[in-house]
């Protein structure tokens, strides 16, 4: 499944519009895969992971804010049936992710 973290969310402020892939696509780890939209600014959406779109999250469609009031329950963006699970390793855990964010 993939999201973005609470820290992202609240960085871009109100989320007004999100563009995640279509149902089959093929995402690239790293290359843009959409992009977000927030009263501040338009960010792309990169891929963490290699593989296909194989799930939408149709409620954000309709309502880009769930992402700000829920980003790790109902504000996920789609799911990706991984191609190369090795790409699974180069994930940040939770406790990774704040140890890099504190090094900012």
């Amino acid at each position: 499944m993939v999201g973005l973290s609470d820290h992202a969310q609240e960085d871009l402020g109100d989320i007004v519009f999100v563009d995640i892939p279509k149902m089959g696509a093929e995402v690239v780890r790293g290359k843009e895969a959409g992009a977000i939209e927030s009263v501040k600014t338009v960010s792309p959406l990169k891929a963490p992971i290699t593989g296909k779109v194989v799930e939408r999250n149709a409620a954000v469609k309709r309502n880009p804010k769930i992402v700000n009031t829920s980003p790790y329950d109902k504000g996920w963006l789609y799911v990706v049936e991984v191609r190369d699970m090795t790409e699974v390793g180069s994930l940040m855990s939770a406790k990774k992710y704040k140890e890099h964010l504190a090094k900012r």
